[in-house]
């Protein structure tokens, strides 16, 4: 079964962004089994335990008891609050760096004044990361469609100020919308548009 749109899923949040709020919210000193944590964060028990198993080979939670098999769940806790920010992670506990691309070019636009793509490639580009300039120009053009992006005179973009709705970069989705993940809801086209 294909993954919906963010948009359409529970609230526009992803189930790892719910567990790991929930995690942060039962906080370092309190145990936790999987099962009380996919009912707080309302995700499915697969996925929480799958997400726990990340999390406890990336370093950020410990199992501090293993299930014993006789009724006694496994028990964690965290050990490593990074923030507010999913922490997105494989299964070996390395970090996903698909999406930083956005990421990173969302950063970019929100520090520089006027750019061209050449100067967000430039700026946006690291060697862990680098950015691709055909990618780059298919995001340029689709932030400047949903009126992220100004074009000035000279040909270059500028960040328009009343779109900079906070750090999460705006999400192209497969349906060919923009997810705001700041504001938590599709912004282009917009629901009006989308009904007709």
């Amino acid at each position: 079964m294909a993954l919906k749109p963010i948009d359409q899923r529970q609230g526009g949040i992803d189930a790892r962004d719910r567990v790991w709020e929930h995690i942060r919210r039962i906080g370092t000193e309190t145990t936790f089994t999987c099962i009380e944590l996919a009912g707080d964060s309302r995700a499915h028990p697969i996925t929480v335990r799958d997400y726990l198993s990340a999390l406890v080979a990336s370093g950020r939670v410990v199992c501090e008891r293993p299930s014993t098999g006789r009724g006694k769940a496994a028990l964690y806790r965290l050990v490593c609050d990074t923030g507010r920010e999913t922490p997105r992670v494989r299964d070996d506990g390395s970090p996903v760096v698909q999406g930083r691309v956005a990421e990173n070019m969302w950063w970019a636009m929100r520090k520089m004044g006027p750019f061209s793509v050449t100067d967000l490639v430039a700026h946006a580009g690291t060697e862990e990361v680098p950015v691709d300039a055909g990618y780059a120009v298919r995001y340029v053009a689709s932030l400047a469609v949903a009126g992220y992006l100004l074009r000035c005179d000279d040909g270059r973009y500028l960040l328009n100020a009343a779109m900079n709705t906070g750090p999460k970069p705006p999400k192209i989705q497969r349906i060919k919308t923009i997810y705001d993940q700041n504001l938590r809801r599709v912004v282009w086209p917009s629901a009006q548009g989308a009904k007709r």
